[in-house]
């Protein structure tokens, strides 16, 4: 990860993850809530169908959603889980660092 951005490698390439308004109002749509997501996703309490969501929302070259799952499969579930942990994380915290309600 770095700053607003995840890369990640699938299919032998690397492929760029950033979160936008764009690819969370899709997540939020598809999945729910990102604070729930991202606490389920802390937990590894997500599947396969998350992580495609998310990566696919926030990919800046989309292959075929379908195919997105295969490549996640190839590279093993728990691979890639890091990498959308990282994406929640920028989603919830614009890339810096959280800041704690009553701290400023």
């Amino acid at each position: 990860m770095r700053g607003r951005e995840v890369r990640l490698t699938l299919d032998g390439r690397e492929r760029l993850c950033v979160p936008s308004f764009r690819a969370i109002i899709e997540i939020e749509e598809r999945l729910g809530g990102l604070v729930g997501l991202a606490s389920r996703a802390a937990d590894g309490d997500i599947g396969l169908r998350e992580v495609s969501v998310i990566l696919w929302a926030t990919m800046d070259e989309r292959p075929v959603f379908e195919d997105l799952g295969q490549m996640v499969l190839s590279a093993g579930l728990v691979n890639v889980m890091a990498a959308v942990r990282d994406l929640l994380a920028i989603c919830l915290t614009g890339g810096g660092e959280p800041v704690l309600p009553g701290k400023s």
